[in-house]
């Protein structure tokens, strides 16, 4: 991937994360184009050619993430969770939410009473975490103090928890895109939720998942030398509580740094974004 589309992509992300800030607002593209810094009719295009989406189509989808939520924990009524999320219609709202949820917003509240924890949110006990990764630093880095010569051959992959050599999912530094699903369980803990699994790392309250980066030779060794640590105190509250209901958390990011190099270090929105998807 080239520099440009590197640099592209970050921008999309920043606009992206604009619109998850002001979601119950009405979309306005041009000021949200205006923070990737291109024009109206370019951010449309490159959008969707980036996140498999419209505009209009996101901000939806994270209304309805957001009236799942309320749909769980409050009492509010069906038209004031409409409202609070930014539909200005209850019936474009109960369309919206059953083309994506596939039940209608009363249906949904029905289906999961009784079935809370912490603050009413759903607890199932499993679920997945999907890391979905773009804008990968390619397959050769630049020298470091630790390496004169640059690193060749560059994959990355998910560190099992007390196993740093055991790696789930390697994919080459000159991927299009990475992605990885992790196997997890919620528990209800005073304040929120508890989220354990073989790929998760910390103790409570410090959880996080470590995505490896190494040379792999022509024996296919893998040699770690820097490790990205995507932590969880970044996920809102309401977003995990809808993740532990649907059965999916999803994090997407970008794989490379300011530099263009593999991404390293502590990662915290909006470097990365959080989400709730149904399994």
């Amino acid at each position: 991937m080239s520099r440009e589309a590197e640099e592209l992509n970050r921008r999309l992300l920043r606009a992206r994360d604009a619109m998850d800030r002001a979601y119950a607002g009405p979309l306005d593209v041009r000021a949200v184009a205006a923070v990737a810094h291109i024009s109206p009719a370019h951010f449309s295009r490159c959008f969707r050619t980036v996140f498999g989406e419209t505009p209009h189509s996101y901000l939806q989808r994270r209304r309805v993430e957001r009236s799942m939520f309320l749909l769980m924990e409050t009492d509010r009524s069906v038209t004031e969770i409409c409202c609070d999320v930014g539909f200005t219609s209850l019936g474009t709202f109960s369309r919206t939410f059953r083309r994506i949820v596939g039940q209608s917003p009363s249906g949904y509240r029905e289906g999961t009473a009784g079935r809370r924890g912490p603050g009413g949110g759903v607890h199932d006990g499993g679920m997945l975490i999907r890391i979905e990764g773009s804008g990968l630093p390619g397959r050769e880095c630049g020298p470091s103090p630790d390496s004169p010569q640059g690193y060749r051959d560059i994959h990355v992959g998910v560190q099992r928890r007390g196993r740093p050599g055991e790696l789930l999912g390697l994919h080459p530094g000159d991927a299009a895109s990475a992605a990885w699903e992790l196997e997890a369980t919620a528990s209800p803990v005073e304040g929120g939720w508890d989220v354990r699994g073989p790929y998760v790392q910390g103790p409570p309250g410090g959880r996080f998942v470590y995505l490896a980066w190494g040379t792999v030779d022509a024996d296919g060794a893998f040699t770690m030398f820097r490790r990205a640590k995507l932590l969880f105190d970044g996920v809102g509250a309401d977003v995990l509580a809808a993740a532990v209901a649907d059965g999916v958390l999803v994090g997407r990011l970008g794989l490379s740094d300011a530099k263009g190099h593999p991404l390293c270090a502590a990662v915290r929105p909006p470097a990365v974004t959080w989400s709730a998807s149904r399994a």
